[in-house]
């Protein structure tokens, strides 16, 4: 564990990490849409070492980058191009190449954030194996595996342990976790494995927290308690906590979900309701409340309503 700490610090440099990102996809965006030849590959390896510490390796960033020759370059790849080569800058110090595969053939400490929350109950049929949690959406900051976005269901009593490493006081003080939407935003460092890759991403058992990440996170838990933080909407985290309220990150800094919830008639309960325009129940007109009693019950929802057999609309 101690060799694993010492890469741990070499490897969590957030701030800096997203720094150089800005500054890579910046020179990368008049690249978007070409297919690169071997000059205009050169050239694009010349931007990038003028972002990157002068005292990295130019051929082992050169072979980095060498997958982008004669392919399309979408606003994607070049993005996860610019997390990898940003992220992973002690690599490339020590003489390691960046390639592809490097997410799920290498095992190593990764700093991620969470992007989504999605509360869930897993194997809901099985009375041995069901077990309450969360789907948490991670993206990863640095580390081998930058610039991906991984998913990793973590059960209610490990977050509720790992709650106070985050920044939440306990239950019996003025802070405490109340709902697993609130892991929404924390930082927090995973040790990837290659045996638990998935479909060609990395995953994780071992979670740590830096003094770093635990001030990101507590300083988003002091916003949600209203602490030096005054609610939008006029209210305190006792009439309103942030994990029941519409309001996405897009209008309020201490928000538990990325986009502000929409308005509608949901065709599962009948009623007027509000929708997350990001969840998977969005699509098919599933508000928030029908898809958060499916996920966390297991139980299919039907539709409230039918569509005639002559095809003259819904009927009761």
């Amino acid at each position: 564990m101690e060799e694993q700490a010492t890469e741990l610090k070499k490897y969590f440099d957030i701030s800096e990490t997203k720094t150089r990102v800005t500054k890579l996809k910046q020179t990368f965006k008049d690249y978007v849409g070409l297919t690169l030849d071997k000059e205009q590959l050169k050239s694009l390896l010349k931007k990038a070492l003028e972002v990157l510490p002068q005292d990295l390796s130019m051929i082992k960033i050169q072979d980095s980058m060498a997958h982008l020759y004669g392919r399309p370059l979408t606003e994607q790849v070049l993005n996860e191009t610019a997390w990898r080569l940003a992220g992973n800058t002690e690599m490339l110090r020590r003489g390691e190449t960046i390639t592809q595969d490097v997410s799920v053939r290498k095992a190593g400490w990764c700093a991620v954030q969470v992007t989504y929350c999605r509360p869930y109950l897993r194997n809901p049929k099985s009375k041995d194996k069901k077990q309450r949690g969360c789907i948490l959406t991670c993206f990863i900051l640095c580390g081998h595996a930058a610039g991906l976005t991984i998913d990793k269901f973590m059960s209610l009593k490990h977050l509720r342990y790992l709650a106070t490493d985050l920044g939440f006081t306990p239950p019996f003080k003025n802070m405490p976790f109340r709902d697993e939407r609130e892991l929404f935003g924390m930082r927090f460092g995973v040790l990837c494995a290659p045996d638990l890759a998935r479909d060609n991403k990395p995953s994780f058992k071992e979670v740590c927290v830096t003094s770093a990440m635990q001030k990101w996170n507590k300083d988003i838990i002091k916003r949600r308690f209203r602490d030096n933080f005054n609610c939008p909407l006029g209210k305190t985290s006792e009439q309103l906590p942030c994990f029941r309220c519409w309001r996405g990150t897009e209008s309020c800094l201490a928000s538990v979900h990325v986009k502000d919830f929409e308005s509608g008639f949901c065709e599962y309960c009948g009623k007027e309701s509000v929708f997350d325009p990001l969840s998977v129940g969005h699509a098919v007109d599933k508000c928030v409340n029908c898809q958060r009693h499916e996920d966390t019950t297991g139980a299919y929802l039907f539709r409230s309503f039918t569509e005639n057999v002559d095809g003259n609309g819904p009927t009761e």
